[in-house]
């Protein structure tokens, strides 16, 4: 993707230093039939994608995180250009879209629609998004299986959605926990690079809980199985019923409803 200009943004409201960085995307290019020159969307359209891009990305969790902090970190949009061997129809109206299983952060695409013209079409135009938050990141290479101390790691900046996997910023969560890949010098720490906790075994008590609107239930039964952190769990009840439900904490199961 080739660079392009980009314009920085402050924030509105009541966020102080929060920053967006938009990519101004004035020189993404439409390709037209063969021997004709490719020209710049016009103004309004291009202020469209790059508005449309931002809001999409402030009504996932990690954007309302985003803007609801008192700390905001960088958004930085760029857009590059559709596949040059495009060959489009000229078009009085192009609309942008979250294609289909699109996840808004890192390399990905938005798409693009004619809606009124001669001939219609729908493209892809590429796209990186990056979201800059505070994290834990290595200060020195790190192997796998070696057991973290908080003093292994610092916080600062990351891309936040650089990686599917969640960046973690406490230090404290993370003493004594074991890494299943190395990690480098400088690199962020995400959830996927740690072992699994396993919060009890097969044979332990442990406490039963659901929850609705309004309301929770507890309960007492025995593991029939290893309780692995967020991995699925069979108990036996008191009553001599199993169920299944997820290891959430210390002996502690959440029921499924």
């Amino acid at each position: 993707m080739s660079n392009q200009a980009v314009a920085i943004h402050r924030s509105p409201g009541n966020t102080p230093g929060w920053f967006v960085i938009a990519c101004a995307v004035a020189a993404l290019m439409l390709a037209f039939p063969q021997g004709a020159q490719a020209v710049p969307l016009e103004p309004a359209l291009a202020n469209h994608i790059h508005q449309f891009t931002l809001e999409a990305i402030q009504a996932q969790p990690i954007g309302q995180a985003a803007t609801a902090g008192s700390a905001a970190p960088l958004i930085a949009i760029e857009v590059g250009q559709p596949d040059s061997r495009l060959q489009l129809a000229q078009c009085a109206k192009a609309v942008p879209y979250v294609p289909s299983g699109i996840r808004l952060g890192g390399a990905t695409r938005i798409g693009l629609k004619c809606v009124r013209g001669p001939t219609a079409w729908n493209i892809t135009v590429p796209v990186v998004i990056r979201i800059f938050g505070r994290g834990l990141v290595a200060l020195s290479n790190i192997p796998a299986g070696a057991t973290l101390k908080s003093q292994d790691l610092t916080v600062g900046d990351v891309d936040l959605v650089a990686d599917t996997s969640a960046a973690l910023s406490e230090p404290q969560a993370i003493e004594g926990r074991t890494l299943v890949r190395p990690l480098n010098v400088g690199q962020s720490l995400r959830l996927s690079h740690l072992k699994p906790r396993q919060w009890f075994a097969p044979g332990d008590t442990v406490k039963l809980v659901s929850s609705g609107s309004g309301f929770q239930i507890a309960s007492q039964g025995q593991a029939l199985t290893p309780g692995i952190d967020g991995q699925p769990v069979r108990v036996r009840t008191e009553a001599g019923k199993i169920l299944s439900g997820t290891a959430i904490g210390d002996r502690l199961v959440a029921l499924n409803m």
